[in-house]
């Protein structure tokens, strides 16, 4: 009776892991799943010029980054450069987006960058709203060191924490002056 005992408990032990474990072919058939989705947001996805990050209803483009020379107002520091960093943002909801609820920041090899606000070709206007079906062009502009190797802009649509995309950008994808 004590064997029969035993080996009941044992059993019932070896069902009870079984049904509390995650096998790995689930979690990648869901990982598979999430990255199938195609242009769906997620926090972590890197696109580069030319790609589009969809957030709800709004999409962002990156359609260029360019060289700038010296502006009135914006003189880079010896042996930096100015890059101006084209984007088109369309509303594709039903309700009018307010784009100043549409930011950018920059990090160059791992160091923040200051994106400047003034004296800017072109600026993204972020004080007029972007009708239902309608989209905007405009232009941000960073200080970058010379020598640099990787641009990553990091973008941010909505109020609060919103959601981001980090648009990866090499020297090789800047457009001659």
């Amino acid at each position: 009776m004590k064997r029969f005992l035993s080996i009941f408990l044992v059993i019932s032990l070896l069902f009870i892991c079984i049904g509390c474990g995650n096998t790995s072919s689930e979690s990648d058939s869901k990982t598979e799943e999430s990255e199938d989705s195609g242009s769906i947001a997620s926090e972590g996805d890197k696109y580069t010029v030319g790609s589009e990050f969809k957030a709800d209803d709004i999409t962002v483009k990156l359609n260029s980054v360019a060289p700038s020379g010296e502006t009135d107002v914006n003189i880079p520091q010896d042996g930096n450069q100015l890059l101006i960093c084209n984007f088109t943002v369309t509303n594709d909801g039903k309700e009018d987006f307010n784009p100043s609820n549409f930011t950018a920041s920059g990090l160059v090899d791992g160091t923040v960058v200051e994106n400047i606000l003034t004296g800017i070709t072109d600026q993204f206007d972020t004080g007029t709203p972007i009708a239902p079906g309608k989209s905007t062009t405009g232009n941000f502009m960073f200080e970058v060191p010379q020598d640099w190797q990787v641009f990553q802009i990091n973008v941010k649509v909505g109020e609060g924490d919103g959601k981001t995309a980090e648009f990866e950008v090499t020297p090789t994808e800047v457009l001659t002056e």
